[in-house]
């Protein structure tokens, strides 16, 4: 058992004052990873805030992505170059990764894909604002389409992508 599970284990069955002695602990642990803070900005704060908040993200994605990575390393997961290392996963993961992945039916994606984007529609009710990102180019990084205000796209690039519900437009 991880030191972590054990901490899992043992977190639940203590009173108040000792839950939040670990939770200190804890905290003060990752405040010395020196990871940039990826507090949200306020709703009302214009695009700059926004765009070096987006800035603070990326930046705190590397760092965790670098420690995942060792992480997987030392476990014998990946190896030097970032390969995952097939037999060291567990049989079925290993055999659906090795025959391409999922392997979903393409109507199961379409039909995927449709609900996301009627939810994205629905969480314009939910949220104050909404950043969105086109990732459909392949290999090719993220780039910010715009953001969702008050049920309405304040685009960023033009055109927009077709695939943004007509309802944000």
């Amino acid at each position: 058992m991880s030191v972590l599970e054990e901490i899992v284990q043992i977190v639940p069955s203590l009173g108040p004052a000792e839950q939040r002695q670990v939770l200190d602990v804890v905290i003060r642990l990752r405040d010395a990873r020196k990871l940039p803070d990826i507090t949200l900005p306020a709703a009302d704060t214009g695009d700059a805030a926004w765009d070096e908040w987006g800035e603070r993200v990326r930046a705190r994605s590397i760092v965790v992505m670098a420690e995942e990575k060792q992480r997987l390393q030392t476990l014998g997961i990946l190896d030097e170059h970032g390969n995952v290392l097939t037999d060291a996963l567990p049989a079925d993961m290993r055999i659906r990764g090795l025959g391409g992945g999922h392997a979903a039916p393409e109507a199961e994606i379409r039909d995927i894909h449709s609900r996301s984007l009627s939810n994205l529609v629905v969480a314009t009710d939910v949220f104050e604002r909404i950043e969105l990102y086109d990732n459909s180019a392949w290999m090719a990084p993220p780039r910010r389409v715009g953001r969702v205000v008050g049920r309405r796209l304040v685009a960023a690039i033009d055109p927009v992508p077709n695939w943004v519900p007509e309802p944000l437009r």
